[in-house]
């Protein structure tokens, strides 16, 4: 007789089908682990791509608006959540959004179904969470040591899950002349995008070959208003390129290209480990999960301003076009992380951690 799998439902919710918990959710979900079936629920409307099971049901189009929007929010997607849960065997919950982790509050409480709360972000009241998960005695799991310090536990003694990431079989090599300097995210203030091309503008008065293409433009802007200043910002200097967000962004990276990251504050940065599984050289801010990684992974082809500054910024920008290690050879160090960010180390983490929530 085969034993029903242990369904776990990862709780999103919302239509947006872009940003780092979505990126995380739905490769870890693609695929299941050996007695684990992989569920992710969205927003009634949501249009799934790729090859994870969706479980569309969810009313509340928009999450991780305010606390207090999320908080109400919670209360509706609880309804349709709680109705779906009651009708399933062997289930648990994995929250990853902010109104997601209210939403299975809630139904945790009313359903005495085990629920894992995973934290994405650095929340401003670290204090409310810690009391949620103990109410409800649910599991907290956090995306790095920083998260995880940030909310009071000692990540020798937590769970944390990296974001995982299929990394890249080879470096790519197709140019280039001139140095190429990229970024990408959400048009917000917290990615300081505006500070990046005033940096960017003072390098280029030295370097006028030098180029700066940023992928984050969106016909459904997240703040409608940076973005606006950041397109007019940008039209001011022929060598910055504005792009469309592309969930493939970087796969168009070239090994000798320079990326860079100024988000703050932030928890993660999964575009970093993008561009660093890539082996770009990297310009970003101090505290990033870089620094947790082992000698020389912390620092080879890594330039961490000192300050939140352009000039900080655009000195260490100069640095990295200045060093010229072969094509491949940051990709080839880079590939002892790897493991660290495996998908399928992350399932069989998450597995084990399951099994002994359930139990």
């Amino acid at each position: 007789m085969i034993s029903q799998p242990l369904r776990v439902l990862h709780v999103v919710s919302g239509i947006e089908d872009r940003g780092g918990v979505m990126a995380f959710v739905s490769r870890l979900a693609e695929e299941d682990q050996a007695g684990v079936e992989n569920l992710v629920w969205k927003h009634r409307d949501f249009k799934p791509r790729g090859t994870a099971h969706y479980v569309c049901q969810g009313i509340v189009r928009l999450t991780d608006l305010n606390l207090r929007s999320d908080i109400f929010g919670a209360f509706r997607e609880a309804v349709p959540l709680i109705r779906w849960v009651r009708g399933q065997e062997r289930l648990l919950l994995h929250a990853h959004s902010r109104l997601g982790i209210f939403a299975s509050f809630f139904a945790s409480l009313l359903t005495r179904t085990p629920l894992m709360m995973h934290f994405h972000a650095l929340a401003s009241r670290p204090w409310f969470y810690r009391i949620l998960w103990q109410l409800c005695r649910a599991q907290p799991v956090f995306n790095s040591s920083k998260t995880c310090r940030h909310f009071g536990e000692d990540p020798a003694r937590s769970l944390v899950i990296m974001p995982p990431l299929a990394w890249p079989n080879q470096a790519q090599a197709t140019r280039v002349e001139r140095t190429r300097f990229i970024a990408c995210g959400a048009f917000v203030r917290g990615k300081h995008f505006d500070l990046l091309l005033r940096a960017f503008q003072q390098l280029w008065q030295e370097q006028k070959a030098a180029e700066l293409h940023i992928y984050g433009v969106s016909t459904k802007p997240a703040d409608a208003v940076c973005q606006r200043e950041i397109v007019a910002f940008a039209q001011n200097n022929p060598a910055v390129h504005l792009h469309e967000w592309d969930p493939h962004w970087s796969e168009y990276l070239d090994a000798t290209d320079i990326f860079v990251h100024l988000g703050l504050p932030e928890s993660f940065g999964m575009v970093i480990l993008e561009a660093f599984a890539r082996g770009c050289k990297l310009v970003v801010l101090r505290d990033t999960f870089l620094e947790d990684l082992a000698q020389p992974l912390d620092s080879t082809g890594i330039y961490a301003a000192d300050t939140l500054s352009p000039a900080a910024v655009a000195l260490r920008m100069k640095e990295a076009s200045c060093y010229k290690p072969a094509v491949a050879s940051l990709w080839e160090l880079r590939r002892a992380a790897s493991p660290l960010f495996s998908p399928e180390e992350s399932r069989t983490t998450l597995a084990g951690a399951y099994a002994r929530l359930k139990d």
